[in-house]
């Protein structure tokens, strides 16, 4: 399970997919990815999705050390 191993850094799954019902997200997120985004992809989406883990990871990567 990635999300247990402490001295590695994080790295969020995140599925791409063209699959945009809420039981398609639901699954993705029970069969362990992290986040989801949806195609037609929309930079706006995209930035906002990258930038929340990035900020995410960064600050259990912080906590880690």
């Amino acid at each position: 399970d990635h999300h247990k191993v402490s001295w590695q850094p994080y790295v969020p799954i995140i599925a791409f997919t063209a699959h945009a019902l809420q039981s398609d997200a639901e699954r993705f997120i029970e069969e362990g990815f992290d986040d989801y985004i949806t195609k037609p992809v929309k930079k706006a989406i995209l930035e906002h999705t990258l930038s929340s883990w990035m900020a995410k990871t960064q600050d259990k990567d912080a906590q880690a050390i």
